[in-house]
């Protein structure tokens, strides 16, 4: 596998890089508001997570590629409001 993976939720209101089998960013759109996380996976249930990200094996995400992935980012971070958590 070749990384990074670029993926959507249906929705497209959540995109996602995978940066490997364990490592992942999740920029989610609410309303006028975005948020970034980046999440590091050191139990089953995360590193699960991520291989059904990558295998979208219940057709649960769109793929993207990088260029689809950065300009739906760099709208959001351009036209939004950014909440940290």
């Amino acid at each position: 596998m070749d990384f990074p993976v670029f993926r959507s939720l249906n929705n497209n209101q959540v995109i996602y890089q995978i940066n490997s089998d364990n490592d992942f960013v999740e920029i989610k759109r609410t309303g006028k508001f975005y948020s970034s996380n980046h999440y590091i996976a050191n139990q089953y249930p995360e590193k699960l997570r991520i291989h059904e990200m990558i295998t979208n094996s219940e057709n649960t995400f769109i793929n993207l590629n990088k260029i689809e992935f950065d300009e739906l980012k760099f709208m959001w971070e351009n036209t939004l409001n950014k909440i940290d958590f």
